[in-house]
């Protein structure tokens, strides 16, 4: 819900959350490939595990997430094609997430909390308490700690 209320006042940025749209591209062997395209801008975060390091995420404007032409400011609309990528940067992911995401290829070094979004049906909207209507439009997949989303 807490992804769903800096939605709703248009501050993800703010609240710690960075998107980014994500593509799925199948390889010559039929293997599904995620891919990252470019952001509006480049934020600059310190990384969760070591201080010391920054990380630079691609953050994309909220035209990637909401349908801009049908959205008001009391009824943001969500509406996006392929997969959005939410990357919440001020907690880590737990201790057994992380080990859990380790043994299966995909570390995050970083120790951020990231979950892929995909939309089920075409008018999903968020409130101001940042629950999602119609929870079943949009699907989460990853670490989904309070997104307020439907798992899939």
């Amino acid at each position: 819900m807490h992804f769903g209320r800096a939605l709703f006042t248009r501050q993800l940025t703010q609240q710690g959350f960075v998107i980014q749209k994500v593509i799925e591209r199948k390889n010559s062997r039929g293997d599904v490939r995620l891919i990252g395209l470019p952001g509006d801008s480049l934020l600059e975060i310190y990384s969760l595990t070591n201080p010391k390091k920054i990380r630079a995420l691609p953050m994309a404007s909220y035209k990637v997430i909401l349908d801009t032409v049908r959205s008001t400011a009391l009824e943001p609309i969500v509406y996006f094609t392929d997969l959005i990528q939410v990357t919440y940067t001020k907690e880590q992911e737990p201790y057994a997430f992380q080990r859990a995401r380790r043994s299966a290829s995909t570390a995050n070094g970083s120790g951020f909390q990231y979950s892929l979004l995909r939309t089920l049906e075409a008018s999903v909207t968020v409130d101001a308490t940042g629950q999602f209507w119609r929870p079943h439009g949009i699907r989460s997949e990853g670490y989904l700690l309070d997104l307020g989303i439907n798992s899939g």
